[in-house]
């Protein structure tokens, strides 16, 4: 019976442990389960938002573009100072820009008879020429230029052939029959005006005495007065009709034209005037020591020999 009860009293105590085993192993399963349910919460917590992550190399990138201008100018800026400090420590500082500008403005202005100009001697220009260069010592003998001819109106009055001086003396003394419409000089035209309005010029084009007048191109261009549209270029803004004035005939219809000019603006044509207009025909030589012929020039390498 002692055997029995001792045996019963050992069993129950394994059960027991056993119980209690179970319940402690339940406990730590439900411990790590929790454990791994709360690390998983605070890892979605922890990692950054992936658009928040997109938006900084974003700011970045437009950072760096709107940095790059930057660097390019600032980049130029000490380019150009450096041109400008070689110029200045070759001797030439702001002079030779001058002078380049210079001789590209009389490009402009060169007679379109002769664009390229000359490359010549100086020990082979004539005394009018080195006068107007500057370059009349003989320690420019050995240098060699090239030269451009700027060409005032006068000049080119005095160039022209016989005829082409009548018809200029023609226009001015036909301008002359309206008392209310004048004519203003510049280099290189006459104007026609009446008060403050202007109402034409006179010019060359080439060697074509023309007349740019204020009248509306479409108006005549289907008869035997009509002139090229050049209402397109600045420079006749005002005076969209050109004409030229080449023949007699043309010289006819240049008058009409010019009355035509003056009715338009209520213009009263008084008598004949036959004035004598006297345009000599003078060299080259000639009108640079009277100014009126420009000349601009600059040294170049002597040519080479074929």
């Amino acid at each position: 019976m002692i055997l029995l009860a001792s045996t019963g009293g050992t069993l129950v105590a394994v059960c027991v442990a056993a119980g209690i085993a179970g319940v402690l192993l339940l406990g730590a399963l439900v411990g790590m389960a929790v454990g791994m349910v709360q690390g998983r919460k605070n890892a979605s917590e922890t990692v950054p938002q992936p658009i928040e992550q997109a938006e900084e190399p974003e700011q970045t990138a437009q950072t760096m573009q709107s940095e790059e201008p930057e660097q390019a100018e600032t980049a130029q800026t000490v380019q150009n100072e450096r041109a400008q400090q070689l110029e200045t420590a070759r001797g030439g500082g702001e002079e030779p820009v001058r002078e380049e500008a210079a001789f590209t403005e009389a490009r402009a202005e060169s007679d379109p008879s002769d664009p390229a100009g000359e490359v010549i001697a100086v020990s082979g220009m004539s005394p009018a020429l080195r006068a107007a260069l500057g370059v009349e010592g003989a320690a420019y003998d050995g240098k060699w230029y090239s030269v451009k001819y700027s060409y005032g109106f006068n000049a080119r009055i005095a160039l022209s052939k016989e005829e082409v001086r009548e018809f200029y003396a023609e226009i001015v003394n036909e301008i002359a029959a309206y008392p209310k419409m004048k004519c203003a000089e510049s280099w290189r035209q006459q104007r026609i005006y009446t008060g403050r309005k202007k109402l034409g010029v006179i010019l060359f084009k080439g060697k074509k005495l023309c007349l740019a007048l204020a009248l509306d191109p479409m108006k005549y261009a289907e008869t035997k007065y009509r002139g090229k549209d050049v209402s397109s270029m600045r420079r006749f803004a005002e005076t969209p009709m050109l004409f030229g004035v080449g023949t007699a005939r043309k010289l006819k219809y240049a008058k009409y034209l010019i009355g035509e000019l003056a009715r338009e603006n209520g213009l009263d044509r008084g008598a004949d005037v036959k004035r004598h207009i006297d345009v000599p025909q003078k060299t080259r030589d000639e009108l640079l020591a009277e100014k009126q012929i420009k000349a601009i020039g600059r040294e170049v390498p002597a040519p080479r020999e074929n």
